[in-house]
């Protein structure tokens, strides 16, 4: 690295596997550091370099998988799945006070970026998707520097890997007592707005808000928006399926569409096989549905964005009771797609949605289907008009947040 410039490391210990929020964002945030004209580099985990990604020389491969499901993710084995299970619960057993096995390989990590980049006053870390492990060993390890030689840090929580998995209760507050404890050289932000309120109000000697995606400067919301003339409206459920994203309300919800709108098709990407919920029964059932497209659960960026250039809207049914704090990378993707979205009320992203009129919400089965209709019947003018506007405002919030984080 040029030591003229100003150093920002990305750092992201849910960066474990080759797809996905943390790998986006990781890349998302080292490109826009670059655009502020500071030399960045994105340390993420070991594993994630024996997968086929782009650019590797863009990224440092230096830290442990220590959260539960990433690990086991990628292997098909339900022997050698097994065995992992058992092994990451002797782990994850506190045999030191408070600190267990994985607790000791962050802080090992941690310590190990700090000696090997050399890092100083002028660095800064950036956790875009700031988990338990990291960040506590972070923020710990702190107390062995000089105030003086503390590069600033920026945490972004984004609802999901703020617990460690294991047997402890109330984890975000460890990390509150943390942050509040060194708040001098940090900065603090949340995805979506209703989780940054909530911070804001634990963590009084910062300001805490709403971070979205950082919005890319060569995209737009007119680029991929060439949808070729089909007989059919396309729904699109993107991004590799889980329960806690309405995986199984998908059958019923395409049954009552087909009988109210038989011209409309659903492409539905499936869930991941090494999934505890998946079931083989189910997969049959969607498949059989006439309306339904079944497309693999891991694709290429490629035929994503072939997904994202042909689809009139995106269907997000994600559960409120997990997503109460969470916003939605395919919402952001579909954003940067110019493609509404038709969301289920209750989730941490709905405020963006209604803030942006970037889509509708909806609340029951039948509140979906009547907003169905309603976006059929609007022009297909009206609705790029509608996201062009949309995309203007997302890219106004994050430029915002981004300065007022950063600067």
């Amino acid at each position: 690295m040029n030591k003229n410039k100003q150093r920002s490391f990305i750092v992201d210990f849910g960066c474990c596997l080759p797809y996905g929020h943390n790998l986006q964002s990781v890349s998302l945030y080292k490109r826009k550091e670059e655009d502020r004209g500071r030399l960045s580099k994105s340390i993420v985990c070991k594993r994630v370099k024996s997968f086929d990604i782009d650019n590797k020389d863009d990224f440092y491969f230096s830290l442990p998988t220590l959260h539960k499901g990433l690990i086991i993710e990628g292997t098909e084995n339900v022997f050698l799945r097994l065995y992992v299970k058992i092994i990451r619960t002797l782990l994850l057993f506190p045999f030191v006070g408070k600190n267990n096995l994985l607790d000791l390989k962050a802080s090992k990590s941690i310590k190990k970026v700090f000696k090997i980049h050399n890092l100083k006053r002028e660095d800064i870390l950036i956790f875009p998707s700031a988990d338990y492990y990291g960040t506590k060993a972070l923020l710990k390890n702190l107390k062995n520097i000089k105030f003086e030689d503390r590069p600033r840090i920026h945490l972004r929580f984004i609802g999901s890997l703020e617990s460690p998995h294991s047997f402890y209760k109330n984890n975000l507050f460890e990390l509150i007592d943390l942050i509040n404890k060194n708040y001098e050289t940090l900065t603090v932000s949340a995805e979506v707005p209703i989780y940054a309120n909530y911070l804001d109000s634990i963590i009084p000697d910062l300001k805490v808000i709403a971070e979205p995606y950082p919005v890319e400067v060569s995209k737009n919301t007119k680029n991929n928006r060439t949808i070729a003339k089909q007989e059919s409206f396309v729904i699109l459920l993107p991004g590799s399926n889980r329960a806690d994203k309405g995986y199984f309300d998908i059958f019923n919800i395409a049954k009552e569409i087909l009988f109210q709108f038989p011209s409309v098709k659903l492409v539905v990407q499936d869930m991941k096989k090494q999934n505890e919920f998946f079931n083989k029964k189910y997969r049959k059932k969607l498949s059989q549905l006439v309306n339904i497209e079944l497309v693999e659960a891991v694709l290429p960026r490629k035929k994503i964005e072939e997904l994202y250039k042909n689809a009139n809207l995106i269907l997000l049914p994600y559960y409120p009771d997990v997503y109460h704090f969470r916003g939605s990378g395919i919402h952001y993707e579909a954003l940067q797609n110019g493609i509404p979205v038709l969301a289920r009320k209750g989730s941490g992203f709905i405020e963006e949605i209604n803030n942006w009129s970037s889509g509708w919400t909806y609340e029951t089965k039948q509140d979906l289907l009547f907003r169905l209709k309603e976006i059929m019947e609007m022009d297909s003018e009206v609705i790029d008009q509608k996201m062009e506007n949309s995309f203007k405002k997302f890219k106004k919030s994050s430029d915002e947040a981004y300065r007022f984080n950063m600067s």
